[in-house]
């Protein structure tokens, strides 16, 4: 039940909040993205999600 959630603005500056699901509980993390680049490393479906977003 994971999940990567990207939000943008039409400058590509925004977040992707991601939910991380296992068997001791949920984690929440926000990374930042300025100019549809990322702030932090991203995981694989985080970058999926980031893409999608850009592209979109």
């Amino acid at each position: 039940m994971s999940f990567a959630l990207t939000l943008l603005d039409a400058h590509n500056h925004g977040v992707i909040v991601t939910a991380l699901t296992d068997h001791r509980g949920s984690r929440v993390f926000i990374r930042g993205i300025v100019s549809g680049e990322p702030q932090h490393p991203l995981l694989d479906y985080e970058e999926t999600s980031l893409q999608q977003a850009l592209n979109a």
